[in-house]
């Protein structure tokens, strides 16, 4: 190969073929290199992407692995000339054969195609590609091709939810989920923990039965799995200004462009996140936003949700506990209270089979009262200290040094990452993955062990008192050999379940949930903001349902700012732990108004299934907000421009931005709040039945359906027989 000659390409354009340019094109003097096509209508470049796609003629014909076509998506727009001139070459350079061609985009054209599309909906880019188009068959009453989804999200693949909740990417799960429900309406879904071996296999059955296969990646595309036959099609929810377009690390994937090029299409779960993505990649890049469609999950909530909350207090119990206020001390200057004790975790125990100790996850069993202290004996007199011999099968100072460094990282682990920025822990943890796959590359073999070599005598002779000879282990080979009854002892009984928590709430209620560890959420300031708004009012109360395992992410700097602020009168609730269904409902008919003071969101589901419950918001106008956030139906906290990082940037440069909420705005947002709920109740119902209202239209089942069979071409016939949207009849 020389990488000094230059590049000269050869390939094929097919042309436009239902709604893609297709072709191929490779470099013959670098084979395993993919080459970068682009698409220019009437001399203006509009869309590009890698040709990298699998196809079997190609790698027949020795062309490279075969891995070198393209199926670029190209909607054409709607105010577009008869004829447009399209060009395909490669990036800034030489055309394609068969690159040069004119479409036209006459109303009789546009027809053809969608009869096309209806019929080939799902079409698998992946497939063979260049012929000719046949006519398209005339439509009668044949069943359609089943469909399958595969779907794939890390989190659910990982089975550790609970302690996801907070991390970066914990959403992507409970969005998995909701879509998890209408795909099934449409067709077989299946659920894959590792897509790079699964996927395929999946794909490649479904094809031979003649079935069509989509493989939707719940996940950030840096993390999404490329090369794969299957068309895959990345599910994005992003919240920021822009998408990372920068490579670092040695990685192209950390630069998104790079992976939207391969998939060559993209669902977000929100128009503001759809928006970014074009305009990082071009106006016509096909990015739709679908939002995650919760309306009609929630419609038996929905049915036992008081249209209002009553006067009477509601009381809630949950599997954790809960901070009150109106039960606790805390004033300025006291020390930080320790955690609350949480339900035991499974404890190891400890049990010695020949020389070794294995360790079980057992209930640690609910302890005893401790009887009264016995008198101490006298202490026996301390053995002399050994300093210069190392009895027979002591550990020796290599293996201290072993055992610290592991108790050092287990220490790191467990305390120290959690809390340190990323820009730390990143590069600790790659070091650790380096020095993991150094030692893995390592087959030296294992020297026989030495013969014990006793002390020189010149260095025992000073202290013949001092130096005691302890005894060693006795020898493996003379142990009697293990029974069932002598090294298991009894298992300790299980732990009995903890007690709920419980807590009753009354008054005006503003309710809250959130992840503490996603930075985005912004609890602080609502908490102060309340305790300012609120000061003298006892009848108001603040609920923050804590989502995730560990309160440490909360606990310490929740009190240090409840108690640096002025005295107040108001009440606040803090919920940590697991709320089951009809506690949260309960919380739900509790509240007069739901709070978000986010910086930026994806979506926010829990401000969503409130909003689809009937209660009105307290709320930003940004980012995902955008889509379903209006003055009929919730309060507008202003917000302004601030800059930050791309959340996985170990680098934490200042590329992107997020919405500072405006302090007076959200203090003059829950006073007005308070006075709607309780001297307004006629303003309250019409707020209520819009937040209801515009909840059916933006995450109804029916509206994601449409989205859906326009970004995945689906037949209006397949999405009536699902009864995802209303036939023709029932709309005449």
């Amino acid at each position: 190969m020389d990488l000094a000659a230059p590049l000269s390409v050869i390939g094929f354009c097919d042309g436009y073929q239902r709604g893609h340019v297709r072709g191929w094109a490779w470099y013959p003097n670098r084979p395993h290199e993919s080459v970068v096509v682009e698409i220019l209508i009437d001399g203006v470049a509009v869309v590009e992407s890698v040709a990298c796609i699998a196809r079997p003629d190609l790698k027949t014909a020795g062309i490279g692995q075969g891995r070198h076509a393209f199926a670029i998506p190209l909607e054409l727009p709607r105010d577009a000339p008869p004829v447009m001139h399209v060009e395909v070459r490669t990036k800034g350079g030489e055309l394609l054969s068969g690159g040069a061609f004119d479409i036209a985009t006459s109303d009789d054209d546009r027809e053809a195609e969608a009869r096309l599309r209806s019929t080939a909906y799902l079409e698998s880019v992946f497939g063979p590609l260049g012929g000719q188009d046949a006519p398209p068959p005339p439509r009668v009453a044949a069943p359609a091709p089943k469909l399958h989804f595969i779907l794939y999200s890390a989190t659910a693949a990982s089975g550790d939810v609970p302690n996801a909740l907070g991390a970066p990417e914990y959403s992507y799960f409970f969005v998995m989920r909701e879509f998890r429900e209408v795909l099934r309406r449409l067709g077989v879904v299946h659920m894959v923990r590792d897509p790079a071996r699964e996927v395929d296999a999946i794909y490649d059955a479904c094809a031979a039965r003649g079935e069509t296969c989509l493989y939707l990646s719940f996940a950030p595309p840096h993390h999404t799995v490329l090369g794969l036959r299957a068309p895959t099609i990345p599910v994005i929810a992003w919240e920021y200004s822009s998408i990372p377009d920068q490579e670092w690390d040695g990685n192209p994937r950390n630069d998104w462009r790079f992976v939207l090029r391969q998939t060559g299409r993209a669902i977000t779960i929100s128009g503001f996140a759809a928006r970014v993505i074009r305009d990082a990649m071009g106006p016509h890049f096909p990015a739709i936003g679908i939002p995650t469609p919760v309306w009609d999950r929630l419609a038996a909530m929905r049915a036992r949700i008081p249209r209002r909350p009553g006067g009477a207090p509601v009381s809630l119990s949950l599997d954790g506990f809960v901070w009150d206020s109106r039960t606790a001390s805390f004033s300025l200057g006291m020390d930080l209270p320790p955690l609350p004790r949480l339900p035991a975790k499974p404890k190891p125990v400890a049990l010695p089979v020949r020389g070794f100790r294995i360790a079980l996850a057992l209930a640690e069993p609910a302890a005893p009262p401790a009887p009264e202290p016995a008198p101490e004996p006298a202490p026996e007199p301390r053995p002399p200290l050994v300093l210069l011999q190392r009895p027979e099968g002591a550990i020796s100072l290599r293996g201290r040094l072993r055992l610290t460094a592991v108790l050092a990282v287990l220490g790191y682990q467990s305390l120290l990452r959690p809390v340190l920025p990323r820009i730390i822990t990143a590069p600790l943890s790659m070091a650790g993955r380096l020095a993991r796959r150094t030692r893995r590359g390592r087959s030296a073999p294992v020297p026989p062990p030495e013969e014990p070599v006793a002390p020189p005598p010149e260095f025992l002779a000073p202290f013949p008192d001092a130096i005691r000879a302890l005894p060693g282990p006795p020898d493996p080979a003379q142990l009697p050999p293990p029974t069932l009854a002598e090294p298991f002892p009894a298992l300790p009984a299980p732990a009995p379940p903890p007690p709920r928590a419980s807590v009753t709430l009354d008054g005006v209620v503003f309710a809250n949930v959130l992840a503490p560890k996603d930075g985005r959420k912004n609890w602080q300031d609502l908490a102060v903001a309340f305790t300012d708004a609120f000061r003298d009012t006892p009848d108001a109360t603040l609920v923050l349902k804590m989502i995730g395992a560990d309160p440490a992410y909360w606990w310490w700097e929740f009190h240090d700012l409840i108690s640096r602020v002025k005295p107040f009168s108001c009440r606040i609730v803090v919920l940590h732990g697991y709320l089951d269904d009809a506690n949260y409902q309960a919380l739900i008919g509790a509240t007069h108004f739901v709070t978000n003071t986010s910086l930026a969101e994806g979506q926010c589901l829990p401000l969503v299934e409130f909003m689809s419950g009937r209660r009105p918001a307290i709320a930003p106008l940004h980012t995902a907000m955008l889509d379903y956030i209006t003055p009929d139906n919730a309060l507008i906290v202003a917000s302004e421009i601030e800059f930050c990082s791309w959340p996985h940037d170990p680098r934490n440069h200042l590329l992107t931005t997020r919405h500072r909420i405006e302090y007076p705005s959200l203090i003059a947002a829950l006073r007005e709040a308070w006075q709607i709920a309780t001297e307004d109740p006629a303003r309250w119902d019409a707020m209520a039945e819009d937040a209801a209202a515009s909840m059916q239209r933006y995450c109804g089942d029916e509206t994601v359906a449409a989205d859906l069979g326009d970004m995945l071409s689906l037949d209006e016939a397949l999405l009536e027989q699902a009864g995802l949207v209303a036939s023709m009849a029932d709309a005449a």
